[in-house]
Order: structure tokens, then sequence, then C-alpha cells
């Protein structure tokens, strides 16, 4: 019993001896906690400062990289839409930003340069073809420069234009044949010679020339609102083939653009090769017109009057000749010469034909038809001859003219029976 109870004093005061450290750890850990729970809470006010300065800090610095970002984003949509008058923040930064702003902005001005440069080409285009439907059809010159000078100025706004062509009849002139809104020039006709005035100049020269601080009284517009005069007067020659046609003369009220002188450089070919084509016509008209006559002239003749072309087809013959020949036009017309008639000289150097139309002269030979024809015919350089007066009529009247008529005319002789 005794040794029983020894044993449990023995442990409890073994019990007692083991859980004194415990207790003594609890307590101190228990110290130790509510030093750590202070320590936290500064830590945590420390941080919370901290989160609360680095969110104010970051807000900032986000505005400051996101501001440009949205910028160029703004920008992008405006430049889809054609809108390229943009402007772009931050290209004076010194970092990535920077380079993107800087970068953003080179494509944005070169895609404003070609934009300009295409409504420059879509500008030229439009003028030039409305230019060209001007010019079509077939215009005497007068009518084409009255057409061609209020086109032009209308499409560059000009307040006053006069279109002068080249007349070579005589001496070389320049008259008008063209005016918009034109009134009157002061001390100067409408005619200019080589070198007078500035039309004159710009034609002797061959060069364009521009005046500023037009005078007062060189010319005056005439308009609904009254009279106006041009502060800008720009002058310019066109030529066909190297050769003076004519020259343009327009009067603004502000000095032209760069594209509106561009203007007047690519149609100015246009207009000269419309103005040669013209005169062609004319010419060609009144070649037909001369040739026409010449022939009623012919066919009214009581003599036998053939043409021949410098390779001896027979080209007219008139109604005198088939009545005489007792043919039909077209069993003449078309054939050689020497096919229907020949002499002794054919396709010799001393052919009368021939000679006549080497040397320019008329010929009147004596000839035998062919059995071609329905009966033995004679060329005669007697009575039959046609009268001087009228060799000199007929030379003479194709003295200086163009086509085949003028050979024809000299290689003409009498036929009778």
């Amino acid at each position: 019993m005794k040794q029983l109870r020894l044993r449990a004093k023995v442990l409890i005061a073994g019990l007692l001896g083991m859980t004194a450290p415990v207790i003594v750890i609890g307590i101190v850990a228990a110290l130790q906690s509510k030093t750590n729970i202070d320590d936290v809470a500064t830590i945590l006010g420390a941080a919370t400062i901290f989160l609360v300065l680095a969110s104010v800090y970051l807000f900032f610095f986000a505005g400051r990289l996101t501001r440009p970002l949205i910028q160029l984003v703004q920008a992008s949509k405006k430049i889809t839409e054609g809108d390229l008058d943009i402007t772009v923040e931050g290209e004076n930064r010194q970092d990535e930003i920077g380079e993107l702003s800087r970068a953003f902005h080179a494509m944005a001005v070169s895609l404003e340069e070609a934009r300009k440069e295409s409504e420059k080409n879509d500008w030229l285009k439009t003028g030039i073809a409305r230019l060209h439907e001007v010019m079509r059809g077939d215009p005497d010159v007068s009518s084409l420069a009255a057409k061609v000078i209020a086109e032009m100025a209308r499409y560059l706004d000009a307040q006053v234009g006069a279109l002068y062509v080249l007349d070579n009849d005589k001496q070389p002139v320049l008259s008008l044949r063209g005016s918009y809104a034109y009134k009157k020039r002061k001390n100067l006709s409408n005619v200019f010679k080589l070198g007078e005035g500035l039309v004159g100049q710009a034609a002797l020269e061959k060069q364009q020339i521009l005046i500023r601080n037009v005078p007062e009284d060189y010319f005056k517009v005439t308009s609904g609102l009254g009279e106006c005069v041009p502060r800008f007067v720009c002058v310019t020659p066109f030529l066909y083939e190297g050769r003076l046609k004519g020259v343009v003369e327009l009067g603004t009220l502000s000095e032209m653009t760069d594209r509106q002188l561009e203007y007047l450089d690519q149609t100015m070919r246009s207009l000269a090769f419309a103005v040669e084509s013209a005169e062609n016509r004319g010419r060609l008209q009144s070649s037909e017109r001369e040739a026409m006559l010449r022939v009623n002239y012919l066919q009214g003749l009581n003599e036998t009057v053939m043409a021949i072309d410098n390779d001896f087809t027979v080209m007219f013959i008139n109604t005198a000749g088939l009545d005489r020949l007792g043919l039909k036009e077209t069993a003449i017309v078309g054939r050689k010469r020497y096919e229907l008639w020949k002499t002794q000289d054919c396709h010799t150097e001393r052919c009368a034909c021939a000679r006549a139309m080497r040397e320019g002269t008329t010929a009147v030979a004596r000839t035998i038809a062919r059995a071609k024809l329905t009966s033995d015919r004679r060329l005669s350089s007697g009575a039959d001859r046609p009268s001087s007066r009228f060799w000199r009529r007929l030379n003479g009247s194709s003295s200086g003219s163009a086509g085949i008529f003028m050979t024809a005319f000299r290689a003409a002789w009498p036929v009778s029976s």
C-alpha cells in the first residue's frame, strides 16, 4: 500500500516536473504572439499605405501610358474614315510610345500627301477629259477657239480669257479667235505681231509668261456684277510639232496654283493638235470647193479635156470628151492613157505628157486612137486646140493648190475628132 502510494507521489511529482516547462513555454509563446500581432498590424498599416500610394502612382502612370495609345486608336479610326487631319501627342517622348507616335505621324503625313496627289491627278484627268469633249467633232477654228477658251476659263476659275491663232497668210500675226468675258485692252488691238505685247512675246519665245500685279488699266473683265481687273495674267503659247499655232491668255484675281499651271501645260499639246486639224479641214474644204469649181468649169467647156496623174492613169474626162468619144466615163477613168491613145513618143523622154508633168507645162500632142475605141480619133494641134487664155486659166487656177488635180491639170490636153 505504502509502495503504491509512493509510486503515486513519484508519478505525480514526475508529472509536475514535466509540465512545468510546458507551462513556461506556453506563457512565452503567448507573449510572443501578442508581439507578432502588433508587428503584423504595423506591417499591414505600412502595406496599406504603400498600396494606396502605389495605386495613386499607377493611376497617373497608367494614364500617361494609355492616353497616347488611346489617341493612336482614335486617330486610326479617323484615317479609316478618310479624315487625315489628325494630331498625335507623345511625339517628343524618348521611349517606345514616342517612337510609335512619330511613326504614326509620319504615316499620316505620307497618306495626306498621297491623297492630295491623287486629288490633283483626278482634277487634271477630269479637266483634260472635259476639254477633249469640247474639242470633239469637226468645228472650224473660230468655233473651236470660242469653246476652248470658255471651258478653260471656267475650269481654272479665270475671270477673263482670250485665244489667239497664228495667221500666216501674209505675215505672221496672232489674231483673236475666241474670248471669255473680255472687254478691252489698253492701247492694243486684237491682232499682234510676233514680239508685240505679252501675247506676241510669248509667241516669239515659245515660252509661258506669268505676270503678277497687273496694272489696273491692262484689261477689264465685264460681268453681270460690273467690271473688275485681274491681278494675275498667264500667257501660254501652244505648239504643234515645234511650230507655233497660237497663244492662250488667262487672267485671274489671284495667282494660279501649280495644279492650274500644270493643267495648262498638259492641255496645250491637245489644243495645238485640234487647231491644226481644224485648219487642215478648212484647207481641205477650200480645196474641195476650188476643185469642184474647176471641175464644173471643165465640164462646161466645149473642148474635150482629160486629166491624168503621174502614172498616166486617167482621172477625169469632161462631158464634151465623152460625147465626142462615144464612151461612158467608166470605160475611160481609171485606165492608163497609153492603153487608150498611143503616140509615137510614148514611154520615151520626148513624150509630151511626161514632159508636161515633169516640167509643169501643158501638152498638146498628135496621137492615134487604139482599136479599143469605137473609131480612130486624133489629137489636134491646130484649130481645135483650146485658146491660150484657157490654158492660162486652167494652170493659174491650179497654182499653189494641193492634191491630185494640180498635177492632173498640168497634164491635160485637148482631144478632137
